[in-house]
């Protein structure tokens, strides 16, 4: 697969944020009184996917091949949509359902939340406030609209994304890090595309999966 398209998504149950060269959107659900636990969960994640796959139908044509670049969850982040068992929930329905309900190929790969902002703007911790006037100076992109930040790291990603495919940016896949690996690198522009391996897309990632 070689995709040349891109996609960016911050999920999120209470707001997910979803971008591309064209538009940013936040994908908003509720909680339901009157279902299970289990049950809120499974309609909540299904409306997301539902509107990403309008969102991707949207703005892209049947035939193309399209990296979904997602920030990864924040495990240790006790609440909101960072719950480690809501984000099972969502991050599953992202990785086995979306690519089953839409036509173009999809190839789907994770970025830390910190090298997301570090890549971006420089520091990996930088407060979202913050980083809006930095992406401003950066990219002349506004998010001062955008309270929850939703809109912004939806389109750091889709900017992250389209680096690794013009190839100024390495990603390397969660799997391999850990042996002197980072998430992302920038690359040698000396060098040529036979000099290194696929760009963005190792076989780590999990995301390799389309019907057919």
């Amino acid at each position: 697969m070689n995709p040349n398209k891109c996609i960016g998504i911050d999920p999120s149950l209470r707001g997910c944020g979803v971008a591309s060269a064209k538009e940013q959107i936040v994908i908003k659900t509720e909680p339901s009184d009157i279902e299970t636990p289990s049950g809120n969960l499974l309609r909540r994640c299904q409306e997301i996917v539902a509107k990403i796959v309008i969102f991707i139908n949207r703005n892209y044509n049947p035939e193309d091949e399209i990296l979904v670049v997602i920030e990864a969850p924040v495990l240790n982040a006790m609440g909101g949509a960072h719950h480690p068992f809501e984000c099972g929930w969502l991050y599953n329905d992202l990785y086995s359902r979306l690519p089953a309900m839409v036509d173009q190929k999809l190839l789907i790969i994770e970025v830390p939340t910190s090298t997301l902002r570090k890549w971006a703007v420089g520091k990996g911790n930088m407060p979202k406030d913050q980083m809006k006037l930095e992406v401003f100076k950066k990219f002349g992109m506004e998010f001062e609209l955008d309270p929850g930040a939703d809109k912004l790291m939806a389109w750091l990603c889709y900017k992250y994304g389209v680096s690794v495919l013009e190839k100024s940016v390495e990603h390397v896949p969660i799997a391999r890090r850990g042996k002197g690996g980072k998430s992302a690198r920038k690359t040698d522009s000396k060098k040529t595309s036979g000099d290194k391996s696929t760009v963005g897309v190792g076989n780590s990632d999990r995301g390799r999966n389309k019907k057919g």
